[in-house]
């Protein structure tokens, strides 16, 4: 098996940390330049404590791997 150093799809990404916020290096884009494949600079929780930690990195990818709402919530317009 290839050595990957930490390089994974976004898909990837989302599946191994779901439920935490990420801060994500773009590796590759696709066609759209929407970032194909990735590599994880940190994780946290919440979006506050994540920010706190890569302040200082300057390209990087922030997402969400999880629901926005969790199931059995309900939400108003």
């Amino acid at each position: 098996m290839p050595k990957t150093n930490g390089v994974m799809t976004v898909a990837q990404a989302r599946k191994r940390y779901a439920g935490n916020w990420m801060a994500l290096e773009v590796v590759s884009r696709d066609k759209n330049q929407f970032p194909k494949t990735v590599r994880l600079i940190a994780k946290a929780r919440d979006q506050r404590e994540l920010h706190e930690k890569v302040r200082t990195f300057a390209n990087k990818y922030i997402a969400f791997a999880g629901p926005v709402a969790p199931k059995g919530t309900v939400a108003l317009f």
